[in-house]
């Protein structure tokens, strides 16, 4: 079963997302929020294509599972990711990064964990309590 993140804010442990834009399972633009220094999982979703508009702060984004794979974005850069491509962006130390993530199709539960820091690598996209 689904849920509908819709006009929820989700705490994540690196900060936290807001869905502002949906149609249906199409397409979805999530705004990010993630906390300086902190990062993201390195994780995959195996089915659908990803992408980032970086808004401000920079982002270091690792991708595959090697860290010596991770590049340095600045603000206004855009990414678009494969299907199944493994990657983890992290936050500078000293800045809050803001992006926003658009993903086609919009499927929450298409996601698989590789690496966490937060002790989710075995668990799923967080629910909304």
């Amino acid at each position: 079963m689904s849920r509908n993140y819709d006009n929820s804010v989700v705490i994540k442990p690196w900060g936290k997302e807001y869905n502002i834009f949906r149609i249906k399972r199409k397409f979805a633009i999530t705004y990010l929020k993630i906390n300086k220094g902190n990062s993201t999982s390195l994780h995959c979703h195996p089915k659908k294509k990803t992408g980032f508009l970086i808004l401000s702060g920079g982002a270091y984004v690792q991708l595959g599972i090697y860290k010596k794979n991770t590049f340095y974005y600045k603000p206004m850069s855009i990414l678009v990711l494969r299907p199944g491509l493994f990657h983890r962006i992290t936050a500078p130390k000293n800045k809050n990064l803001f992006a926003l993530e658009i993903e086609t199709p919009y499927i929450k539960s298409d996601l698989i964990r590789f690496k966490d820091e937060y002790g989710r690598r075995n668990k799923g996209y967080e629910s909304l309590k």
